[in-house]
């Protein structure tokens, strides 16, 4: 995710668009804080995915986990 939004970061910094875009508000801003802005984006965006990701892992593994208990009460039943 860091490389992505490296790599992010840098599209945006040669896209004809984005420097027409940033140097508009940087007259209004100031440069500083049109950067801070985007560093500001990026990082809710990264925020947001890493909480995706961690609520993905929670889920897969609550389940496993779930399904290993099981397995382990009903083997422990069969060694009895």
């Amino acid at each position: 995710m860091v490389v992505g939004m490296w790599g992010g970061w840098i599209a945006l910094d040669n896209d004809p668009q984005t420097i027409a875009l940033k140097e508009m508000l940087a007259h209004d801003r100031g440069e500083l804080l049109v950067n801070m802005m985007v560093m500001g984006f990026f990082f809710v965006i990264f925020a947001i995915m890493s909480l995706i990701l961690y609520l993905f892992y929670l889920l897969i593994y609550g389940i496993l986990l779930k399904k290993l208990k099981r397995n382990y009460y009903e083997l422990k039943k069969i060694e009895i």
